[in-house]
């Protein structure tokens, strides 16, 4: 494995700048975002009915050094609510901007009980000084919404004023091309 690792480096070495690598650097942080969003809800089975929307907020970083120490977000959301079992599954889509040019895209699934859903945020890509990124964290969603929809008609529009997902481990990369 040694002589494997310095037969790459003395390669690299050996290659010069034309075929450098570009180096990535993994960045750990801890964010928070507060959100409100609506939609509408329909009845898809006996006992389960299911949200199509989206929710915005902002998206607050542990640090404020770093690439990002705040953001907006935007997210379409996909949530199936099942009352008799009392659990629920979400999928969504998100598009963070720090900036007209710089901005990041993300996609997100959850399941767990009505109020809570736990699962994974997923970056999938960038752009500006973002562009190239990947990371992910764990999520967990909190949210008055499940409790919201009893008892709702097919087609009622839902709003929720505030909620919160948390993204307590956040890991990502941008390449070193990715930035300004």
């Amino acid at each position: 494995m040694i002589r494997l690792v310095t037969s790459i480096s003395l390669f690299i070495a050996l290659a010069g700048p034309p075929l450098a690598v570009q180096a990535a650097e993994q960045k750990n942080l801890a964010a928070v975002i507060a959100w409100s969003g609506g939609g509408r809800v329909f009845q898809i089975a006996p006992g389960s009915m299911e949200f199509l929307g989206a929710f915005e907020g902002i998206m607050y970083m542990e640090t404020s050094e770093g690439e990002i120490d705040e953001a907006f977000i935007e997210c379409s959301f996909k949530q199936t609510l099942h009352s008799d079992a009392k659990n629920t599954r979400g999928t969504g889509n998100c598009m963070i901007v720090q900036s007209p040019d710089d901005a990041v895209f993300a996609e997100f699934e959850c399941d767990g009980r009505v109020g809570s859903c736990k699962g994974e945020f997923r970056l999938t890509e960038g752009t500006g000084i973002f562009k190239g990124i990947r990371g992910s964290s764990r999520l967990i969603i909190r949210s008055p919404l499940g409790h919201m929809v009893q008892g709702l008609s097919n087609g009622s529009e839902v709003g929720v004023s505030s909620a919160v997902a948390i993204l307590p481990d956040l890991s990502y990369t941008i390449p070193a091309g990715g930035k300004r």
